[in-house]
């Protein structure tokens, strides 16, 4: 740390060598020759130019000028351009390792406006343009105010969680939805997007309109009015498909408990979100198993168990009103 403290401080002070100075300057350039994946926002880069401009003056105790003392140029714009070349790489990396955007991006903004909808609730919401937003059990996305209605793009994240859009319409400003590594960009349309962290698929289903879906800077595929895409966070592998009745899949902002092609762990979590309780089953036929079902209004848990052993032949027993074990 001692030897860049000193050529840092060199360079600030026109001191540096012709070697530090190029040392310093090809720091400089590096940060042209990277593409950034389509979800690192200039917000994000911002950020974390700030963050990481602290901590390296922090740590080589600089002073706030911004002049070196010969007059010969900024130091600060040059080392944030570095940083921005380290921040570049590390989202190329963090892409590669299948780190999510939403956790690179939480708490961005001066101005983020949260929102969320606890255990077994469901919320609406208006956003600052117009859009209507509904949020599924245990679910929660957030965005910035101040950017959401001035920048370029209306931009938000859902941190975890489903939730379902309809959004008003903006030719000039595409509406984009990050979700674990998949953005969602659309003009004006009504879609879902299911993408709780502790399931490894994305579901992405639209209802009306069309939606562009991205991974990275991949373009996955364009979605129309009754088509779905699921992306499979482990394998990488994406499957498109086109329903009849699509409305199905989001009836849940309707009321409904609604079970599509769900395995144990998305129920148990469904179970979770929408009663607070826990599922537990050591049988290996509803440990395989693949659930469908719509339930209609206010279904008392104890309805739900009650038609999935009926239809395994098996049964349940209940402890302290939380925990659940299938036979």
């Amino acid at each position: 740390m001692e030897f860049f403290k000193n050529i840092f401080k060199r360079y600030r002070d026109g001191e540096a060598s012709a070697q530090e100075k190029q040392l310093v300057d090809k720091w400089y350039d590096v940060s042209g020759g990277f593409t950034k994946p389509s979800w690192i926002t200039d917000h994000w880069i911002k950020r974390e130019k700030r963050k990481a401009w602290q901590q390296l003056t922090g740590s080589l105790n600089f002073s706030p000028s911004r002049k070196s003392n010969t007059g010969k140029g900024l130091l600060i714009p040059i080392v944030w351009k570095s940083v921005a070349a380290i921040l570049v790489l590390g989202a190329c990396f963090t892409t590669w390792k299948w780190v999510s955007p939403i956790a690179a991006d939480t708490s961005i903004y001066d101005d983020m406006q949260s929102y969320q909808a606890g255990v077994g609730v469901r919320k609406k919401f208006a956003l600052p343009d117009g859009s209507n937003v509904w949020l599924n059990n245990g679910s929660s996305m957030h965005l910035s105010a101040g950017a959401f209605v001035n920048d370029d793009k209306r931009e938000i994240w859902l941190d975890d969680g489903e939730a379902y859009f309809e959004v008003a319409k903006d030719e000039n400003r595409p509406f984009v939805v990050y979700s674990n590594s998949i953005a969602t960009e659309v003009l004006g349309t009504s879609f879902n997007i299911n993408a709780y962290n502790k399931l490894a698929q994305t579901k992405v289903t639209v209802i009306s309109g069309k939606v562009r879906l991205m991974h990275g800077n991949e373009i996955l595929d364009t979605l129309s009015r009754n088509m779905s895409l699921v992306y499979d966070s482990v394998s990488g592998k994406h499957q498109v498909t086109k329903s009849g009745m699509p409305i199905n899949n989001v009836a849940w902002w309707n009321g409904y408990f609604v079970l599509e092609g769900a395995d144990f762990q998305e129920l148990k979590l469904r179970m979770l979100l929408r009663y607070g309780v826990e599922l537990k089953t050591g049988n290996p036929k509803i440990i395989k198993a693949s659930f469908t079902a719509t339930f209609q209004g206010q279904v008392p848990c104890s309805q739900v168990l009650d038609a999935i052993c009926a239809i395994y032949q098996t049964t349940y027993k209940t402890y302290d009103d939380k925990l659940i074990i299938i036979q």
